[in-house]
């Protein structure tokens, strides 16, 4: 499941960083892309904090995974609300989340890409079979 989650925080990167590759900028402008993109990215981010972060919170990555999943889920409301379908525009609750989360863009996006670089380097420890942090 690491390397799921790993995937979609490099999606929601790649969505979210404000100068991506022009090859990468067709799908930030199809709503139904960014649609399916970042609910995958709010779905893994809640499966990573809700489930095996809390019952992991003791453990390095259990503490990681609270702290990566709510990064992904609120780099997902941003997506979602910003360039989402318009259905999402009409979600009260996710309108209220989006204005209090947009003035922190900046710092989740960051927190987001060093937890990916986190997850991607003991993953490719963890497949040389060398010792992963934690």
């Amino acid at each position: 499941m690491g390397i799921v989650v790993a995937v979609f925080m490099f999606l929601g990167l790649l969505m979210a960083l404000p100068g991506v590759l022009p090859m990468l900028r067709i799908p930030r402008l199809k709503p139904t892309t960014v649609n399916t993109l970042a609910t995958g990215l709010l779905f893994a981010g809640l499966w990573n904090s809700l489930w095996y972060g809390l019952r992991h919170i003791g453990e390095f990555w259990g503490q990681s995974a609270v702290i990566s999943g709510s990064l992904m889920i609120s780099v997902a409301v941003l997506l979602l609300v910003e360039q989402g379908a318009d259905r999402w525009r009409q979600v009260r609750f996710m309108v209220r989340a989006h204005a209090v989360i947009k003035p922190l863009r900046i710092p989740l996006v960051i927190g987001l890409a060093l937890c990916f670089a986190l997850y991607a380097l003991a993953l490719v420890r963890l497949n040389l079979g060398l010792s992963v942090p934690g």
